[in-house]
């Protein structure tokens, strides 16, 4: 994947032509030394606008369907939150931001990103710096993404259409509504951040994103059924929230093409509230289905309440004396399945979830993973069923142990708690659970997120 700036050897896979860096560090410049709204509106739709070259799904604003160009008064978010900073906030800071963009010649010389390529295990690392003017450009949106790519990748930056996506937070900036206020929020507080920060200490600290895949073809496919790993300790919580201890991983229900998108879903939200791990749309290719991603190192800036459209921004995250360098974000994604049950409960669907689990509890053996409705939001999971199988990986993947948020629910809370105490009791392995989602299949699903689990707790009871 390309930058755009100009290079000592030529790439025909770039999305830019020679005077687009003269071009765009002439407009930085003049913007660094004369900061106002009206001109940094200006430089965004600039750049903005260039993506109309590169299919609707880029240049259509929301709300604007009736024509492809947007202008300053579709920039709502971005007017809306900056109208909220303090006083100074535009002369102080964006300044810095385009300094920190101006520098991409010298952070990334060759100018390009390495890509994370599917059916492969990689990792790519930054400093805090390169990743800051990684991110400053996505603010400008100033990115390309490089249709010529679509004849060997998937993902973001070849212009796959997603609701993670695209490359840039130009949707951000242009779609007004509760999520985007609290991505934002998280943005500018970032920034502050980063500007105020010693160039040294950036340089010295990293961000790594990390892709790993399950090749059956090297070592054999885990034989669910007859797995002899006893199950792990699991910790149902009716109250808190993924991420509320520093030390945890925490687990992101992801979309295939990993990212950040505009309305409130988990994953959004973590990477949202997190912008050091945006960068990751840029040269990730869509997940697999034996694949997912880990992304170490990335600062949360937010704090929040509810989920959803209705996710409302409260504030800086109050920093807790946690060592931010150690964060670990694990991403993976679920199967589409709203409503049926008995879909979910086939053999290929059950082995497709375990293994795409292990593969990602695999990259953190041995340390505390926070979960929760694993692809039972947008994609409609069932929930019992979910987190059981979040469980056979997580043992078999030899976790040490998984904290599992319930958010609230406490129907599901309840019987999920004592589920766990007879599975504990009964010492079960992962292959007896195994031959419970058969037992329960046979005997006819209730279609509701409890079946499977009350069919546990009347099993195990007679046990």
């Amino acid at each position: 994947m390309s930058v755009p700036i100009q290079t000592n050897h030529w790439n025909s896979y770039t999305a830019y032509d020679v005077n687009y860096w003269p071009s765009l560090k002439e407009s930085l410049t003049i913007l660094k030394e004369n900061p106002t709204l009206k001109d940094l509106k200006e430089l965004i739709l600039k750049y903005l606008n260039k993506t109309k070259l590169y299919g609707p799904q880029y240049a259509a604003t929301s709300g604007s369907s009736s024509r492809d160009i947007p202008d300053q008064k579709d920039l709502k978010t971005l007017a809306t939150v900056i109208s909220q900073e303090e006083k100074g906030f535009i002369e102080e800071i964006i300044p810095k931001i385009c300094d920190i963009a101006l520098q991409l010649e010298d952070l990334f010389p060759d100018g390009e990103l390495k890509i994370l390529e599917q059916t492969t295990n990689q990792e790519i690392s930054f400093n805090r710096l390169q990743v800051a003017c990684l991110v400053s450009h996505m603010f400008f949106c100033t990115f390309l993404p490089c249709e010529k790519l679509k004849y060997s990748y998937e993902g973001h930056f070849c212009g796959d259409v997603s609701p993670t996506g695209p490359i840039t937070f130009r949707y951000w900036h242009t779609t007004l509504q509760k999520p985007t206020i609290l991505y934002m929020k998280s943005l500018f507080n970032y920034f502050k951040d980063i500007c105020n920060t010693p160039i040294e200490q950036l340089k010295s600290q990293t961000i790594t994103y990390s892709r790993k895949n399950l090749d059956f073809n090297e070592s054999p496919e885990p034989i669910w059924e007859c797995s002899e790993k006893r199950i792990i300790t699991v910790n149902s919580h009716l109250t808190g929230s993924i991420g509320d201890h520093g030390s945890h991983v925490e687990m992101d229900f992801a979309n295939a093409n990993v990212g950040f998108g505009t309305t409130g879903t988990q994953e959004e939200i973590i990477l949202g509230t997190s912008p050091e791990s945006c960068p990751i749309v840029l040269f990730n290719e869509r997940l697999k289905q034996t694949e997912a991603i880990l992304i170490q190192g990335a600062k949360r800036y937010a704090s929040f309440e509810g989920y959803g459209f209705s996710v409302k921004y409260t504030g800086p995250f109050v920093e807790d004396g946690r060592d931010w360098t150690k964060r670990q974000i694990l991403a993976m994604d679920a199967l589409w399945g709203p409503g049926d049950e008995g879909r979910q409960l086939r053999d290929v669907f059950l082995k497709r979830e375990l293994n795409k689990a292990y593969c990602a509890f695999s990259m953190v053996a041995g340390e505390i993973v926070d979960s929760g409705h694993w692809g039972c939001g947008a994609f409609g999971g069932n929930k019992g069923i979910k987190s059981i199988l979040q469980i056979m990986a997580a043992s078999d993947a030899d976790l040490k142990s998984l904290e599992f948020y319930c958010f609230k629910e406490k129907d599901f809370h309840n019987v999920f708690s004592t589920v766990l105490k007879l599975i504990k009791e009964k010492n079960l392995m992962v292959g007896d659970l195994w031959k419970l989602f058969k037992k329960y299949g046979k005997s006819g699903v209730a279609n509701s997120d409890l079946g499977f689990l009350n069919f546990l707790k009347n099993d195990l009871s007679k046990l």
